[in-house]
């Protein structure tokens, strides 16, 4: 739901107004959407990453090794750079 409303003129809205308002509401609700749908993705993806983990690390007698996965920063996925 939007509101629209003037604060010094009380004329009515021209065509040209409302039209400009919807594409406005239509626009926003497209980034809505893309937001909705880039969060879902996003978690399915880091939820297959991390299935893709191995659950235990083989057995090693020379060396101890730890491991352990972070996703990248927010800053990286969306440039490719921190």
């Amino acid at each position: 739901m939007a509101s629209f409303w003037r604060t010094q003129q009380h004329e009515r809205f021209s065509e040209e107004d409302l039209s400009l308002a919807e594409e406005l509401v239509a626009r926003a609700a497209i980034s809505i959407d893309n937001a909705r749908r880039y969060t879902r993705e996003h978690a399915l993806a880091v939820t297959l990453q991390r299935s893709l983990l191995p659950q235990a690390m083989p057995e090693q007698n020379a060396l101890d090794i730890a491991y352990r996965y972070l996703p990248p920063s927010r800053a990286w996925a969306e440039t490719g750079s921190t």
